[in-house]
């Protein structure tokens, strides 16, 4: 029984001492003042190479992500939509793990305009309805493999998925039958957004992909399901 407990102590060391270090590397950041848009805003970036938006980093916005669990308010506890056509529907029996909008140019392309929104759901809580889109596969600018799923009917795009997490879907917030249930809480590949769309205030901002935080959200949304 001692060993036992002493293992749970280990283990509740190693994760503070991670979140400390996330602390102090948030905090480490320090905000630079640019003309333009972005000096109100707060873009994490992983460098500060040429020929893309200034780096700025917000510290206290970044902990509150880095802390915050996944929404369970009465909205968010059943998510239904599907395509234009109505021939694909879906349903989502979980609260979304990360909320998100990416600016990536394979977004702004599949998308047709400045991004995607999107939700990221656990995949054994979702199931289609009725039929199911067709899949097309690209590489990412990650360099991952990357799936995009369309009506084949009406051609709107419902889901995407990285073939190597299946245990993941992301899900396209214009196929929910009440958008309005959006809570975006971070925004990525800020480095390719055009700047002629404003962002939105309230999100976290990463110059490309999240440097941290959004693998943490998936480790502990998980890591609940597992307890309960």
């Amino acid at each position: 029984m001692r060993g036992a407990s002493d293992g749970q102590k280990g283990r509740r060391r190693k994760q503070a001492t991670r979140q400390q270090s996330l602390v102090q590397n948030a905090f480490r950041c320090e905000t630079q003042a640019v003309e333009g848009r972005e000096a109100a805003l707060g873009v994490i970036g992983r460098d500060g190479s040429a020929g893309v938006k200034p780096e700025l980093v917000i510290d206290r916005s970044l902990l509150t992500y880095l802390t915050s669990t996944p929404s369970v308010n009465g909205k968010m506890k059943m998510l239904t939509g599907g395509c234009a056509c109505e021939k694909v529907r879906y349903e989502c029996t979980d609260v979304p793990i990360v909320q998100l909008m990416c600016h990536c140019r394979d977004c702004q392309r599949s998308s047709g305009t400045a991004f995607s929104a999107f939700i990221m759901m656990a995949s054994d809580r979702f199931r289609y309805l009725k039929s199911e889109p067709a899949f097309f596969e690209t590489v990412a600018e990650s360099g991952r493999l990357f799936r995009r799923g369309f009506c084949n009917h009406c051609g709107s795009q419902i889901s995407a998925h990285w073939p190597t997490r299946p245990h993941l879907l992301l899900l396209t917030v214009g196929s929910l039958d009440d958008p309005s249930k959006f809570e975006p809480s971070a925004e990525t590949w800020l480095a390719r957004a055009p700047s002629w769309h404003p962002l939105h205030p309230s999100t976290v901002k990463f110059r490309e992909a999240p440097a941290e935080g959004v693998k943490e959200k998936i480790e502990a949304y998980f890591a609940r399901r597992t307890k309960s």
